[in-house]
């Protein structure tokens, strides 16, 4: 059940990290939009406008806030996401995974008397490696 629980929580991790990916994507093409314009609006020699410059300047500080949040929630993203780029730590993962389902069909198979004999050993010799 927490197998489970865990890869749907890894699954909307993902998804949300993969959205959160877009807009940065979005925001900044559209701050190198509005960039291009503003340069284009202070660049033309005709007639000034100072409104519309100020306008697309507070524009252009508003994109760049969205972006720095974009960013902060991507890296809280990335450190919460379990590595997918490290084969080998996967493979490690998987290795562990079935060795836990061996024992646990194994465990399943004891009775119960047999099961608090043997948990009480390992109990009894743990705290004696400790001490």
């Amino acid at each position: 059940e927490k197998m489970v629980s865990d890869i749907v929580a890894n699954t909307q991790l993902k998804s949300r990290y993969e959205d959160r990916v877009e807009d940065y994507s979005r925001l900044t093409r559209e701050l190198m939009s509005e960039l291009k314009a503003l340069q284009k609006e202070k660049s033309s020699s005709s007639t000034i406008n100072t409104e519309t410059i100020i306008e697309r300047e507070q524009t252009v500080e508003d994109i760049e806030i969205q972006i720095e949040l974009v960013a902060a929630d991507l890296e809280d993203l990335k450190v919460k996401l379990p590595c997918q780029d490290d084969t080998e730590r996967t493979e490690e993962i998987n290795e562990t995974q079935k060795s836990e389902i061996l024992a646990q069909n194994m465990i399943s198979k004891i009775n119960a008397p047999v099961l608090r004999t043997l948990l009480w050993e390992l109990l009894s010799f743990t705290t004696k490696i400790e001490y």
